[in-house]
């Protein structure tokens, strides 16, 4: 009888933990970050770079995008590191239903050979509004 009730209290803490991972998925409250990194074909990191530059300024139109930094790997230029931070994920899927930005994907894509994504939870930071915050 002990296992039996010992069986049910796992299972139970179990839905609850998974109900709780369900709310906070689409909680939209809760911020998501993905870092990329995308791989251009030999020698052309600087062209690719341009697109996802271009990128980040049609990001910048679109609501629930708090950060899109573009930068380029000093050891290998044809790598370009992509940051996010988003009010949510709905926010980042829209995004990628622009018509501009499906535009400069469309461009980019001849000459990607990799691409290496890192989705995030938002933790804090410093610089992103002007003065350290965390999401405690």
């Amino acid at each position: 009888m002990k296992s039996i009730l010992s069986a049910i209290a796992l299972l139970f803490v179990i839905l609850c933990a998974t109900a709780e991972e369900a709310k906070i998925q689409n909680d939209t409250t809760v911020k998501f970050g993905m870092q990329a990194v995308i791989t251009a074909t030999e020698g052309k990191g600087d062209e690719l770079a341009d697109i996802m530059h271009q990128a980040s300024k049609a990001i910048a139109e679109i609501d629930g995008c708090i950060l899109y930094l573009v930068q380029q790997s000093l050891t290998d230029p044809s790598k370009i590191l992509i940051t996010e931070v988003w009010i949510n994920q709905a926010s980042h899927a829209a995004s990628l239903k622009n018509s501009e930005v499906r535009a400069l994907i469309m461009k980019a894509k001849p000459i990607i050979i990799e691409m290496e994504h890192h989705f995030a939870k938002y933790i804090g930071d410093h610089g992103l509004y002007g003065a350290s915050k965390s999401t405690e």
